[in-house]
């Protein structure tokens, strides 16, 4: 078992015994989910030892030795790490030389999240404290890096994440991008002056793609460029200094990523590029078991997470699009992530926790849910476990909806915050769902405090995740993506007794009501107000039940694990028509397409195999 200590979580253990804001009302899809590992530990990416601090027997140790015990009183020091961060001052040396004199390091590129083992390499730029990583534990704060210097065995490896366009095009106008990536390759090839390019394995960046300044600069010291179009066995590094590996897509054999380990530890030098995100989404591989560059940093101890790193607090201003300024190593200190399982331990310790001070990012999980809050607003949640108990109730009844067919292959669904004051969104859906960190306060706390549920903000993100990743989208037409999880919200609403009134007014089908009584609705008006269409659904499920929308949900879900792809809108809108007609055995086709909806004949000759609907206008 690996044991990078790379990232601070701590697991805290023992026996204490989406959408866009029309949508929501208040409310673009993040990175994947985490999966637990077997025995209940989590890390980074959901495996125990990649970045998941164990104490024996459940126990969090101290850093004078002793142990706390199962249920301890709160202290603070019980929770810092037990030992100190391992760092590389070799690299951190290699690092500050590289970066003298540099000020901003600044690619429009959408970046990934790597991690590397701590005792062998060091960040080489970082996000800003706002920044969040992609993925379910890129926490703000946790100041997300795309790229890092390490030295491996006698050999030097610099893994970048930030796209491999970060190395290759013209030159864009900031010198200080040329310079940092003209000092990296020097480094790289360690006095020599052999650069190799992979170019054998679907590479993105060969070397007629490489940045001509940076290339030019090469040749005039005498560095010879040249592609490796065969295997990449012994005799082929053998003729070069340094590698550049440019994000292969194809094939790379074990036995050339076991070539590669012993040709960097014998004293090679290789640039990894590589997009995790990328690679995830256009390969159905969500763990990048395939990925070469993820297998060859199995090797090297290195891992490119999922998601792209956002940075509201960027120098560029842009979020998606973050700037990275160099920094001193020394700011480059990353909080803890600390977590209680409410299976393990009494959750409601994070009060007192978050309360005490110290540097600590907190999440609480449940069977299907985890809540992080700003650690400053953790005193102000009446009661941790009962957040728990209605957020898995929450997941539940949606799942239910579905048939039992889970999002993300059924990974834990974590809820975390974003400080990102400008954006357009107040939550979006995906794993995590992410809120804007004034959102705690305004609607998830007060919710679960005065009304006993997360508020229709959670409920309607949660409803994005089972129609996009659980339903595959399968039904949703142009027009009608923000009312879809408001169905599935407020069918968790009913089976949990909830009330939607308090937030979303009495009359929240009003408006569907009255579009539906038109003599001839303008769809355009359903598809810019998306409480319209829910309207008109609820009109469907109060004459006949909401177990047709059930059978049919399932029946998407099922067809969606099964591979079936959404299509166009008019597939899309057959799809919904059809199957939403056979759930109910009612012929709904007529209903829709007085709604406006373009039904076609070969959907009405389906659906006439049932009696029409009595729902008239």
């Amino acid at each position: 078992m690996r044991r990078w200590l790379w990232g601070w979580m701590v697991v805290l253990a023992g026996c204490a015994g989406g959408g866009s804001g029309d949508g929501s009302r208040d409310g673009a899809v993040a990175g994947d989910g985490a999966v637990e590992a077997p025995d209940g530990a989590i890390g980074s990416d959901g495996a125990v030892g990649d970045g998941a601090i164990e104490a024996p027997d459940g126990a969090v140790e101290r850093p004078d030795g002793a142990t706390a015990d199962a249920a301890p009183p709160v202290d603070p020091d019980a929770f810092v790490p037990p030992v100190e961060r391992p760092s590389c001052a070799p690299c951190a040396a290699a690092r500050a030389a590289l970066t003298d004199g540099l000020q901003r390091v600044h690619f429009d590129l959408l970046m990934s999240r790597v991690e590397a083992d701590r005792a062998t390499y060091v960040p080489l730029v970082w996000g800003s404290p706002r920044a969040t990583g992609g993925d379910v534990a890129g926490l703000a704060g946790t100041l997300p890096a795309p790229g890092w210097l390490g030295l491996v065995g006698a050999g030097r490896v610099v893994v970048w994440a930030g796209h491999e366009g970060a190395f290759g095009g013209g030159g864009d106008g900031r010198v200080d991008n040329d310079a940092f990536r003209q000092r990296l390759v020097t480094w790289l090839l360690g006095g020599g002056a052999r650069l190799g390019f992979a170019t054998g394995h679907g590479e993105w960046l060969r070397p007629d793609g490489f940045s001509p300044a940076v290339r030019r600069a090469l040749e005039a010291a005498g560095v010879r460029v040249v592609s490796l179009d065969g295997p990449l066995d012994a005799a082929a590094l053998a003729g070069v200094d340094a590698l550049v590996l440019g994000n292969p897509w194809g094939e790379v054999g074990d036995a050339e990523l076991a070539a590669l380990d012993a040709w960097v530890r014998g004293g090679g030098g290789l640039l990894a590029l590589g997009l995790g995100w990328s690679w995830r989404g256009s390969n159905a591989d969500p763990d990048a078991a395939r990925y070469p560059v993820q297998r060859l940093g199995a090797r090297l101890g290195f891992d490119v997470r999922d998601g792209a790193i956002s940075d509201p607090g960027a120098p560029a201003g842009t979020p998606a699009m973050p700037a990275y300024d160099i920094r001193p190593l020394d700011e480059w200190q990353p909080l803890d992530l600390v977590v209680l399982r409410a299976a393990d331990t009494d959750v409601g310790r994070v009060k007192v926790l978050a309360g005490s001070g110290g540097r600590a990012l907190y999440v609480i999980e449940g069977r299907h849910m985890g809540l992080s809050l700003p650690t400053d607003d953790w005193t102000l949640l009446d009661d941790p476990a009962g957040a728990l108990e209605a957020l898995d109730a929450l997941y539940e009844a949606e799942r239910a909806l579905a048939g039992g067919h889970a999002p993300f292959g059924g990974a834990k669904v974590w809820i975390i915050g974003e400080d990102a004051p400008d954006a357009p969104w107040w939550m979006h859906s995906g794993n995590p769902i992410v809120y804007k960190v004034e959102a705690a306060r305004a609607e998830i706390i007060a919710r679960l405090n005065a009304e006993g549920h997360p508020g229709w903000g959670i409920a309607h993100e949660q409803g994005h995740n089972m129609h996009a990743a659980a339903c595959g989208d399968l039904f949703v037409a142009d027009g009608t993506g923000e009312v879809w999880p408001n169905v599935f919200g407020l069918f968790s609403y009913r089976q949990n007794g909830w009330d939607w009134a308090p937030q979303m007014g009495a009359d929240l089908f009003a408006a569907g009501h009255a579009y539906h009584a038109q003599a001839a609705p303008d769809i355009g008006q359903l598809r810019r107000d998306p409480f319209i269409l829910l309207g008109c659904l609820e009109l469907i499920w109060s004459r006949y039940g909401w177990e047709g929308m059930e059978r049919f949900m399932t029946r998407a879900a099922a067809d969606r694990a099964m591979g079936r792809q959404a299509g166009d809108d008019a597939t899309r809108i057959a799809y919904w028509v059809e199957n939403l007609s056979r759930a109910y055995e009612v012929d709904f086709a007529p209903l829709i397409a007085h709604w406006g909806f373009p039904v076609s004949e070969a959907t009405r000759a389906v659906t006439r195999a049932w009696p029409p609907s009595d729902i008239g206008w």
